[in-house]
């Protein structure tokens, strides 16, 4: 097969899953992957057929993306706010929609010199970007999972990033893991109900972390509440705590932080979606 027919067939047979976007999109970081070619280049060299090697590596991925496995996992690489960072099955796929979170801490506090607490870490994603565009915050990353814990620091050290990590359970303010009082904690923490996980994606719910997915259908707001609980311990009078939410569940969130009087606003991602809360803690 040349570069081109083995992109096309790979778009083509991706299509019984995603979207013709979706699929032409995964087909050509599938390509650039194997060939370490950008599109341009390739386009260029499309009649250059693939090496042994190539082949090998293309039959092996098609088989494990057909199954649904993302191509996050199959590639063992996610790309957030520039940087590429491992991921594998402990982790979470960092989303778009939470660099739009992590955007916001940013712009919100420009100049100041912080403690951050990330909390749920997974991957390292929002802890890393944070300390990339701030080198002089002191940042903290934790999670329940040392599985996780492992791939974060590991992400850390390719980019040689500074940053402490600790295993927190996150529904107990007394645990030791949290560490001491930070200015600002941000969390992207588990906040789909169980009872919506047959409307879960299969490359979803069939390979990511359920217990960093799902919460109680009687409680769904458990980690928010947890958050609550945790701030007269971890977050200084007037932090900052910013999460993202379940777009469903928008309202009940913020009235959640409304009722413990914290200043809370609303904000939604960029498709329209309620996705995340800023709190001020008072």
């Amino acid at each position: 097969m040349t570069y081109r027919e083995a992109e096309q067939r790979l778009a083509s047979d991706l299509q019984k899953i995603y979207s013709n976007r979706e699929s032409g999109q995964l087909a050509s970081w599938v390509m650039e992957k194997i060939t370490g070619l950008q599109r341009v280049d390739r386009l260029l060299q499309k009649n250059q057929p693939l090496t042994s090697d190539h082949e090998e590596q293309w039959v092996l991925i098609r088989a494990r993306m057909l199954l649904h496995e993302p191509i996050q996992y199959v590639l063992n690489e996610a790309p957030f706010m520039g940087l590429l960072l491992e991921v594998n099955q402990h982790t979470l796929i960092p989303r778009p929609e939470t660099e739009e979170l992590v955007s916001w801490v940013l712009d919100d506090h420009p100049e100041e010199n912080l403690r951050v607490l990330d909390a749920g870490t997974g991957s390292g994603c929002i802890a890393l970007a944070l300390k990339q565009q701030q080198p002089d915050w002191e940042i903290t990353a934790g999670d329940s999972s040392l599985e996780a814990l492992q791939i974060a620091a590991k992400n850390a050290a390719r980019y040689q990033l500074p940053i402490h990590f600790t295993q927190i359970d996150m529904l107990n303010p007394q645990d030791p893991g949290w560490g001491g009082k930070y200015q600002v904690i941000v969390s992207n923490p588990p906040y789909i109900p169980s009872k919506d996980e047959a409307s879960i994606a299969t490359h979803v719910k069939a390979f990511e972390p359920t217990a960093a997915l799902f919460v109680p259908n009687e409680n769904p707001l458990l980690f928010y509440k947890a958050l609550v609980a945790a701030a007269p311990l971890h977050l200084e009078k007037g932090g900052w705590l910013y999460v993202e939410i379940n777009d469903g569940l928008g309202e009940s969130t913020l009235q959640l932080f409304q009722n413990a009087e914290w200043q809370a606003e609303l904000r939604k991602d960029f498709q329209g979606n309620n996705r995340m809360i800023r709190a001020k803690y008072y």
